[in-house]
C-alpha cells in the first residue's frame, strides 16, 4: 500500500527515480479521470483486495499490520472507506524490541525507526 498511496505525494519519499516528477505526472493523470483522486484510491484498492485475495486464498481476514500505515491514513481511509481498522496500543518498549529484532538482526540502533516510535 505504501509505494501506491506515496506515489500522490511529493515529500516523504527516497527513489532512484526522481519522484517528484512522477508525482506532477500522475497527479495530471488523476485530475483527468472522471471522478480525479477518488477514482485512483479505487483502483487502488480493487488492485490491493485482489492481491490480498491471492495471498489469502480463502482465509477470512487477511491483516497487513505495517507500523508506517500511520503516514498514510487519511488515503487508506479514502481506498477502504469501509474497513475496519484496528489500532494496536503496545508498550514502547516490547515495539523497540521487536524492530531490533525483526529489521536490525538484534542490533540496538533505534535512530532507524524515530517515525515509526515517535510519530506512529
Amino acid at each position: 500500500m505504501l509505494p501506491s498511496v506515496y506515489a500522490l505525494r511529493s515529500k516523504g519519499v527516497v527513489a532512484e527515480y526522481e519522484h517528484l516528477r512522477l508525482t506532477e505526472a500522475l497527479s495530471d493523470f488523476v485530475l483527468r479521470l472522471p471522478n480525479g483522486v477518488s477514482d485512483y484510491y479505487a483502483e487502488v484498492s480493487e488492485m490491493m483486495m485482489r492481491l490480498y485475495t491471492r495471498m489469502g486464498g480463502e482465509a477470512k481476514y487477511f491483516l497487513d499490520k505495517t507500523p508506517r500505515y500511520h503516514l498514510v491514513l487519511n488515503e487508506l481511509i479514502s481506498a477502504f472507506p469501509d474497513a475496519k481498522f484496528i489500532f494496536l496500543w503496545r508498550n514502547p518498549l516490547a515495539v523497540a524490541a521487536s524492530m531490533m529484532e525483526t529489521w536490525n538482526y538484534g542490533k540496538w540502533n533505534l535512530h532507524w525507526f524515530y517515525i515509526d516510535l515517535h510519530s506512529g
